[in-house]
């Protein structure tokens, strides 16, 4: 019986070596085929059918700042914790303060030509604090007014202001208010700053001195 063309080729080693060689090609191409098809169907079921990247979500800062009015940010500022430097000229007494507020405690220092006083004010009491132990003290605000350092008594005679006579200036990164008023029969001159983040400056002028409070978040 006449031997075919196929299996001449497959009694030949040389030939018998080449079609096991194509065979194993084409075997490993199935297999690869059928596990790419296999792991594109699983990677379709579970990815959802919307996918947010992270950068493409707003952090929780931005999205507070971005939906807050100015006046839900001044009052949000007395309400939030935040680290502060306040530096008051009064004639040519130069006085700063600078620390933190956290959790309603605030602690930092005082500092003038004549001393560095670290101090903390909890529950309304203020004290000096030495070392390891603390000294309640009515010194800490001689020769300042302590209630222009106070937010809430600034937020509450800026809202006595009405609206129409702020004066508002909107610049690049920042926004200022500015507020001219009469307490107490004496004239105060306040400008508001505030950036995407919030408040981060109140300048409060009056007669020859200067309040100015910068905050940091």
């Amino acid at each position: 019986m006449k031997k075919s063309f196929f299996e001449k080729c497959w009694e030949s080693k040389r030939w018998h070596s080449l079609i096991l060689l194509l065979l194993w090609i084409v075997a490993l191409a199935i297999l690869f085929g059928v596990f790419t098809l296999i792991n594109r169907v699983n990677k379709d079921l579970t990815t959802p059918s919307h996918t947010v990247q992270k950068n493409d979500q707003p952090s929780h800062e931005s999205q507070k700042s971005s939906v807050l009015s100015y006046t839900e940010k001044l009052n949000a500022l007395a309400l939030e914790d935040y680290t502060f430097l306040y530096t008051i000229l009064n004639g040519t007494y130069k006085v700063q303060f600078e620390g933190q507020k956290e959790n309603n405690i605030v602690t930092g220092y005082k500092q003038d030509e004549n001393e560095i006083i670290k101090y903390q004010i909890e529950n309304q009491k203020i004290y000096q604090v030495l070392l390891d132990k603390k000294i309640e003290t009515s010194k800490l605000y001689d020769n300042i007014d302590a209630s222009l350092l106070d937010l809430n008594y600034i937020i509450g005679i800026l809202k006595q202001v009405n609206e129409n006579d702020i004066i508002i200036t909107e610049e690049e990164t920042e926004t200022s208010y500015d507020y001219n008023l009469t307490k107490d029969e004496e004239a105060l001159e306040i400008t508001v700053i505030e950036d995407h983040d919030g408040i981060n400056k109140i300048e409060i002028t009056r007669d020859n001195e200067k309040y100015t409070l910068q905050y940091f978040y």
